[in-house]
């Protein structure tokens, strides 16, 4: 059966004219992004287990109330007792850097898309389509352009939650 749209060779061509010229490009990105995730993992690795634990149960507390801060502190020992700290703390680490590269990226282009109609008007249909693609679909081209690590389980991470943060900053820049 001949292909009408040969869309896989044109994408796997794309994908290899990226990786023969622009490799040094994404490697550099791919080790900001690596050693970033690298310090903000390690620094929740140094925290003691205990301080972790009193910090997430005084948030439940604080936020929710006691009940909240009671399972908060049951699941965090669960967790501690069944052996899954260390991937906790790493899961964690991972979940707050994609978290703060959401921001330093969606916060200044929701400003920019408050402050100009047009702007706006060429970034909604590409932050629909980031909320509506599942996450998985980013991780196959991260995988092919930056490997396996950290760096492929952040970006679809930041994909899928810089548009909440682009829509918010700029409905509050509107107003």
């Amino acid at each position: 059966m001949s292909e009408i749209i040969p869309l896989g060779a044109w994408v796997d061509h794309g994908v290899h004219y990226l990786l023969d010229h622009d490799a040094k490009t994404f490697d550099s990105i791919g080790k900001m992004i690596e050693s970033f995730a690298a310090v903000v993992e390690h620094s929740l690795q140094a925290v003691p287990m205990w301080a972790l634990m009193a910090f997430f149960v005084g948030i439940g507390l604080w936020r929710v109330g006691w009940r909240f801060a009671l399972f908060t502190l049951l699941a965090m020992l669960l967790i501690y007792g069944t052996g899954f700290w260390d991937q906790m703390v790493i899961t964690l680490g991972l979940t707050l850097s994609s978290t703060f590269i959401s921001l330093v990226l969606g916060v200044p282009l929701g400003i920019w898309t408050a402050k100009s109609r047009t702007v706006e008007m060429m970034v909604r249909p590409v932050l629909d389509l980031m909320q509506t693609m599942p996450a998985f679909v980013y991780l196959i081209p991260a995988a092919m352009l930056f490997g396996l690590g950290r760096v492929p389980g952040i970006l679809p991470t930041v994909i899928f939650a810089m548009p909440p943060a682009v829509r918010l900053t700029s409905l509050a820049s509107s107003m």
